[in-house]
Protein backbone atom coordinates (compact mmCIF):
# COMPACT_ATOMS: atom_id res chain seq x y z
CA UNK A 1 0.00 0.00 0.00
CA UNK A 2 1.08 3.75 -0.67
CA UNK A 3 2.61 5.42 2.49
CA UNK A 4 0.87 8.43 1.63
CA UNK A 5 -2.24 7.10 1.40
CA UNK A 6 -1.68 5.11 4.69
CA UNK A 7 -1.55 8.39 6.41
CA UNK A 8 -3.87 10.12 4.60
CA UNK A 9 -6.79 8.06 5.38
CA UNK A 10 -5.82 7.91 9.36
CA UNK A 11 -4.03 4.93 10.40
CA UNK A 12 -1.36 6.81 12.04
CA UNK A 13 -3.93 9.02 13.55
CA UNK A 14 -3.78 12.98 13.13
CA UNK A 15 -1.41 14.53 10.43
CA UNK A 16 -0.91 17.63 8.77
CA UNK A 17 1.10 17.61 5.22
CA UNK A 18 3.96 19.47 5.37
CA UNK A 19 5.24 19.33 1.58
CA UNK A 20 4.39 16.78 -1.24
CA UNK A 21 6.39 14.03 0.09
CA UNK A 22 6.34 14.79 4.06
CA UNK A 23 3.98 14.71 6.40
CA UNK A 24 3.39 15.17 10.20
CA UNK A 25 2.40 12.77 12.63
CA UNK A 26 2.32 12.24 16.31
CA UNK A 27 5.28 10.09 17.16
CA UNK A 28 4.67 6.72 17.06
CA UNK A 29 7.17 5.41 19.53
CA UNK A 30 5.82 3.47 22.03
CA UNK A 31 7.51 5.14 24.69
CA UNK A 32 6.64 8.78 23.99
CA UNK A 33 3.00 10.18 24.63
CA UNK A 34 3.35 12.53 21.67
CA UNK A 35 -0.12 14.45 22.07
CA UNK A 36 1.04 17.16 19.29
CA UNK A 37 2.59 16.23 15.67
CA UNK A 38 6.49 16.04 16.14
CA UNK A 39 7.23 13.57 14.12
CA UNK A 40 8.28 13.58 10.46
CA UNK A 41 7.52 11.03 7.65
CA UNK A 42 9.13 11.41 3.96
CA UNK A 43 7.53 9.36 1.72
CA UNK A 44 9.49 9.15 -0.91
CA UNK A 45 12.22 7.41 1.35
CA UNK A 46 9.99 5.81 3.59
CA UNK A 47 11.57 7.40 6.45
CA UNK A 48 11.07 9.48 9.84
CA UNK A 49 12.11 11.16 12.52
CA UNK A 50 10.55 12.50 15.72
CA UNK A 51 12.23 15.89 16.36
CA UNK A 52 11.43 15.74 20.35
CA UNK A 53 12.58 12.09 21.37
CA UNK A 54 14.73 11.89 18.36
CA UNK A 55 13.02 8.23 17.45
CA UNK A 56 13.83 7.34 13.54
CA UNK A 57 14.10 4.70 10.89
CA UNK A 58 12.21 3.16 8.16
CA UNK A 59 8.75 3.68 8.05
CA UNK A 60 7.94 -0.08 8.48
CA UNK A 61 9.04 0.48 12.46
CA UNK A 62 6.09 2.70 12.62
CA UNK A 63 3.83 -0.18 11.25
CA UNK A 64 5.26 -2.41 13.71
CA UNK A 65 5.04 0.25 16.44
CA UNK A 66 1.22 0.41 15.35
CA UNK A 67 0.22 -3.14 14.74
CA UNK A 68 -0.71 -2.26 11.20
CA UNK A 69 -0.50 -4.98 9.17
CA UNK A 70 0.10 -4.19 5.52
CA UNK A 71 2.86 -4.51 2.76
CA UNK A 72 4.37 -0.91 1.64
CA UNK A 73 4.75 -0.13 -1.82
CA UNK A 74 8.54 0.55 -2.86
CA UNK A 75 9.88 3.70 -2.46
CA UNK A 76 9.12 6.48 -5.51
CA UNK A 77 12.77 6.44 -7.43
CA UNK A 78 11.34 9.10 -10.09
CA UNK A 79 11.97 12.18 -8.24
CA UNK A 80 13.68 14.58 -11.13
CA UNK A 81 17.23 14.69 -11.46
CA UNK A 82 18.82 18.18 -10.00
CA UNK A 83 21.22 19.81 -12.36
CA UNK A 84 24.19 21.71 -10.93
CA UNK A 85 24.55 25.06 -11.18
CA UNK A 86 26.98 26.79 -13.72
CA UNK A 87 29.46 28.40 -11.99
CA UNK A 88 31.87 31.03 -13.78
CA UNK A 89 35.32 32.66 -12.75
CA UNK A 90 35.91 36.17 -12.21
CA UNK A 91 39.63 37.67 -12.89
CA UNK A 92 41.07 38.59 -9.76
CA UNK A 93 42.08 41.82 -11.28
CA UNK A 94 38.63 43.94 -11.08
CA UNK A 95 38.98 43.93 -7.37
CA UNK A 96 41.68 46.92 -8.19
CA UNK A 97 39.09 49.23 -8.97
CA UNK A 98 37.74 49.01 -5.45
CA UNK A 99 40.67 48.64 -3.54
CA UNK A 100 40.01 51.40 -1.45
CA UNK A 101 39.09 50.85 2.75
CA UNK A 102 35.54 51.01 3.45
CA UNK A 103 35.56 53.62 5.91
CA UNK A 104 32.22 52.80 6.93
CA UNK A 105 32.67 49.53 8.30
CA UNK A 106 35.61 51.17 9.98
CA UNK A 107 34.37 53.49 12.28
CA UNK A 108 31.63 50.70 12.84
CA UNK A 109 34.69 49.08 14.46
CA UNK A 110 35.97 46.41 11.87
CA UNK A 111 39.53 45.98 12.59
CA UNK A 112 41.30 47.20 9.19
CA UNK A 113 43.52 43.74 8.82
CA UNK A 114 40.29 41.70 9.77
CA UNK A 115 38.60 43.70 6.32
CA UNK A 116 42.18 43.24 4.18
CA UNK A 117 42.17 39.68 4.88
CA UNK A 118 38.98 39.52 3.20
CA UNK A 119 39.26 42.08 0.81
CA UNK A 120 36.47 44.39 1.58
CA UNK A 121 36.79 47.21 -0.79
CA UNK A 122 34.77 50.42 -1.35
CA UNK A 123 33.14 51.11 -4.83
CA UNK A 124 33.56 55.11 -4.94
CA UNK A 125 31.64 55.64 -8.35
CA UNK A 126 28.64 53.25 -7.05
CA UNK A 127 29.00 54.10 -3.34
CA UNK A 128 29.00 50.84 -2.41
CA UNK A 129 31.36 48.82 -0.08
CA UNK A 130 32.36 45.52 -2.10
CA UNK A 131 32.49 42.28 -0.62
CA UNK A 132 34.18 39.19 -2.89
CA UNK A 133 32.57 35.93 -2.90
CA UNK A 134 34.87 32.94 -3.50
CA UNK A 135 33.93 29.49 -3.42
CA UNK A 136 35.86 26.73 -1.49
CA UNK A 137 38.78 26.73 -3.57
CA UNK A 138 39.32 30.60 -3.36
CA UNK A 139 38.31 31.17 -7.27
CA UNK A 140 36.22 34.53 -7.42
CA UNK A 141 32.76 33.99 -8.52
CA UNK A 142 30.65 37.01 -7.42
CA UNK A 143 30.85 40.38 -5.81
CA UNK A 144 29.04 42.21 -3.64
CA UNK A 145 28.01 45.76 -3.59
CA UNK A 146 26.38 47.36 0.00
CA UNK A 147 24.57 50.42 -0.33
CA UNK A 148 26.34 53.00 1.90
CA UNK A 149 23.30 55.41 1.90
CA UNK A 150 19.88 54.81 3.70
CA UNK A 151 18.33 55.76 0.28
CA UNK A 152 20.29 53.13 -1.56
CA UNK A 153 18.24 50.23 -3.37
CA UNK A 154 18.45 47.67 -3.26
CA UNK A 155 21.10 47.61 0.28
CA UNK A 156 22.62 45.01 -1.29
CA UNK A 157 23.19 43.58 -4.89
CA UNK A 158 25.70 41.47 -6.70
CA UNK A 159 27.64 43.08 -9.06
CA UNK A 160 27.01 42.24 -13.12
CA UNK A 161 27.52 45.34 -15.05
CA UNK A 162 29.92 46.82 -12.79
CA UNK A 163 32.38 44.09 -13.66
CA UNK A 164 32.80 45.43 -17.36
CA UNK A 165 34.97 44.02 -19.35
CA UNK A 166 35.81 40.77 -16.34
CA UNK A 167 32.62 39.97 -16.84
CA UNK A 168 32.79 36.32 -17.98
CA UNK A 169 30.53 35.35 -21.11
CA UNK A 170 27.52 34.46 -20.03
CA UNK A 171 27.75 34.97 -16.62
CA UNK A 172 25.14 34.16 -14.25
CA UNK A 173 26.50 35.19 -10.11
CA UNK A 174 25.71 31.59 -8.50
CA UNK A 175 26.11 33.28 -4.69
CA UNK A 176 23.86 30.21 -3.32
CA UNK A 177 26.28 27.30 -4.55
CA UNK A 178 28.85 28.71 -2.04
CA UNK A 179 29.25 29.82 1.85
CA UNK A 180 31.33 33.10 2.66
CA UNK A 181 34.53 32.66 3.80
CA UNK A 182 34.28 28.95 3.50
CA UNK A 183 37.81 29.00 1.38
CA UNK A 184 39.43 31.19 4.60
CA UNK A 185 38.65 27.82 7.40
CA UNK A 186 41.23 26.82 9.33
CA UNK A 187 42.66 23.51 8.27
CA UNK A 188 40.85 21.59 10.95
CA UNK A 189 38.04 22.70 12.19
CA UNK A 190 36.07 20.94 15.30
CA UNK A 191 32.54 22.91 15.09
CA UNK A 192 31.32 25.89 12.82
CA UNK A 193 29.14 28.69 13.09
CA UNK A 194 26.79 29.39 10.59
CA UNK A 195 25.94 33.12 10.87
CA UNK A 196 24.01 35.40 7.44
CA UNK A 197 26.00 38.08 6.84
CA UNK A 198 29.17 39.15 5.61
CA UNK A 199 29.64 41.67 8.84
CA UNK A 200 28.00 39.10 11.63
CA UNK A 201 30.84 36.70 10.21
CA UNK A 202 33.77 38.91 10.07
CA UNK A 203 33.24 40.68 13.75
CA UNK A 204 32.93 37.08 15.50
CA UNK A 205 36.81 36.27 13.45
CA UNK A 206 38.14 39.30 14.98
CA UNK A 207 36.92 38.00 18.48
CA UNK A 208 38.66 35.06 17.94
CA UNK A 209 35.84 32.63 15.61
CA UNK A 210 37.74 31.72 12.93
CA UNK A 211 35.39 28.72 12.49
CA UNK A 212 33.04 30.60 10.25
CA UNK A 213 30.95 31.18 7.35
CA UNK A 214 27.98 32.86 6.14
CA UNK A 215 24.81 31.94 4.16
CA UNK A 216 24.44 35.15 2.65
CA UNK A 217 20.25 34.91 3.79
CA UNK A 218 17.80 33.42 5.87
CA UNK A 219 17.18 31.26 2.68
CA UNK A 220 19.90 28.50 2.37
CA UNK A 221 19.91 26.57 -0.72
CA UNK A 222 20.39 22.73 -0.94
CA UNK A 223 23.65 23.17 -2.03
CA UNK A 224 25.18 25.14 0.77
CA UNK A 225 23.49 22.74 3.03
CA UNK A 226 25.34 19.92 1.04
CA UNK A 227 29.04 21.90 1.61
CA UNK A 228 27.69 22.28 5.37
CA UNK A 229 26.74 18.06 5.76
CA UNK A 230 30.70 17.38 3.98
CA UNK A 231 32.15 19.01 6.86
CA UNK A 232 31.10 16.11 9.23
CA UNK A 233 31.55 18.41 11.99
CA UNK A 234 28.80 19.72 14.56
CA UNK A 235 27.36 22.81 13.62
CA UNK A 236 26.19 26.24 15.38
CA UNK A 237 23.42 28.32 14.18
CA UNK A 238 23.59 32.45 14.82
CA UNK A 239 21.38 34.08 12.63
CA UNK A 240 20.08 37.50 13.20
CA UNK A 241 17.36 37.59 16.07
CA UNK A 242 14.33 38.80 14.07
CA UNK A 243 11.25 36.77 12.82
CA UNK A 244 13.17 36.03 9.48
CA UNK A 245 16.36 35.18 10.71
CA UNK A 246 14.73 33.04 13.40
CA UNK A 247 12.58 30.96 11.00
CA UNK A 248 15.53 30.74 8.29
CA UNK A 249 17.46 29.05 11.11
CA UNK A 250 15.00 26.90 12.50
CA UNK A 251 14.65 25.74 8.68
CA UNK A 252 18.15 24.88 7.96
CA UNK A 253 18.41 22.82 11.91
CA UNK A 254 15.98 20.68 11.19
CA UNK A 255 17.35 20.29 7.13
CA UNK A 256 20.54 19.59 8.99
CA UNK A 257 19.48 17.41 11.60
CA UNK A 258 17.60 14.91 9.60
CA UNK A 259 21.17 14.25 7.50
CA UNK A 260 22.53 13.35 11.19
CA UNK A 261 24.63 16.64 11.44
CA UNK A 262 25.14 17.80 15.31
CA UNK A 263 22.95 21.03 15.74
CA UNK A 264 22.93 23.54 17.78
CA UNK A 265 21.35 27.51 18.20
CA UNK A 266 22.84 30.35 19.78
CA UNK A 267 20.49 32.87 20.67
CA UNK A 268 20.52 36.73 21.15
CA UNK A 269 17.73 38.54 22.21
CA UNK A 270 15.12 40.27 19.54
CA UNK A 271 16.52 42.49 16.96
CA UNK A 272 20.05 41.77 17.61
CA UNK A 273 22.64 40.45 15.22
CA UNK A 274 25.95 38.63 15.81
CA UNK A 275 28.02 42.06 14.94
CA UNK A 276 26.13 44.32 17.78
CA UNK A 277 27.78 41.49 20.76
CA UNK A 278 30.90 42.33 22.34
CA UNK A 279 33.45 39.88 22.79
CA UNK A 280 32.37 37.81 26.17
CA UNK A 281 28.77 38.05 24.56
CA UNK A 282 29.12 35.82 21.88
CA UNK A 283 31.28 33.28 23.85
CA UNK A 284 28.41 33.71 26.34
CA UNK A 285 25.77 32.43 23.39
CA UNK A 286 28.22 30.09 21.86
CA UNK A 287 28.60 28.36 24.85
CA UNK A 288 24.92 28.21 25.80
CA UNK A 289 24.17 27.34 22.80
CA UNK A 290 20.74 25.07 22.54
CA UNK A 291 21.45 21.14 21.04
CA UNK A 292 18.52 20.82 18.22
CA UNK A 293 17.00 18.08 20.07
CA UNK A 294 16.18 20.37 23.22
CA UNK A 295 15.34 23.59 22.13
CA UNK A 296 11.38 25.26 23.10
CA UNK A 297 10.12 27.46 21.26
CA UNK A 298 7.35 29.22 23.25
CA UNK A 299 6.17 32.63 20.90
CA UNK A 300 7.98 30.97 18.17
CA UNK A 301 11.21 32.26 19.60
CA UNK A 302 14.09 30.03 20.54
CA UNK A 303 15.36 30.07 23.82
CA UNK A 304 18.33 29.37 25.81
CA UNK A 305 19.26 29.55 29.81
CA UNK A 306 20.06 33.10 29.89
CA UNK A 307 20.43 36.68 27.58
CA UNK A 308 22.95 38.35 25.93
CA UNK A 309 21.85 41.85 26.23
CA UNK A 310 23.07 44.70 23.92
CA UNK A 311 26.40 45.44 23.98
CA UNK A 312 27.33 49.09 25.19
CA UNK A 313 30.64 49.64 24.53
CA UNK A 314 33.43 47.40 22.49
CA UNK A 315 31.28 46.32 19.74
CA UNK A 316 31.09 46.63 15.87
CA UNK A 317 29.02 50.24 16.23
CA UNK A 318 32.21 51.63 18.47
CA UNK A 319 34.10 54.20 16.47
CA UNK A 320 37.40 53.08 15.31
CA UNK A 321 39.88 54.87 12.16
CA UNK A 322 42.22 52.45 10.25
CA UNK A 323 44.56 52.94 7.42
CA UNK A 324 44.08 53.18 3.65
CA UNK A 325 43.80 49.30 2.43
CA UNK A 326 46.39 48.98 0.23
CA UNK A 327 46.37 47.11 -3.28
CA UNK A 328 47.87 43.77 -3.05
Amino acid sequence: MDLASLIERGDMGPWHRESSDEYKICCPDPGHDDRSPSCFVNTSKHVFICFSCGAKGHASKILRWLGISVELDAPRSDAPQKVAPVVHFIDDRVLYAWAYEPTEWVEAGFDIDVLSDHEIGFDALNQRITVPIRDRHGNLIAVSGRAVHAQQEPRYKIYKRELLDYQPAGYRASKGAVLWRHHLLPEKVERLIVVEGFKAAMWLVQQGHQNVVATMGKNVTETQEGLLRSMRVPVIIMFDADEAGRKGAEVLGINLYRSGVSVSYADMDDGLSPDDLTSGQITTALEEAVPHIRRSRPHGKLVSASKILPTTQGGAHGRRRGRRIPVQ
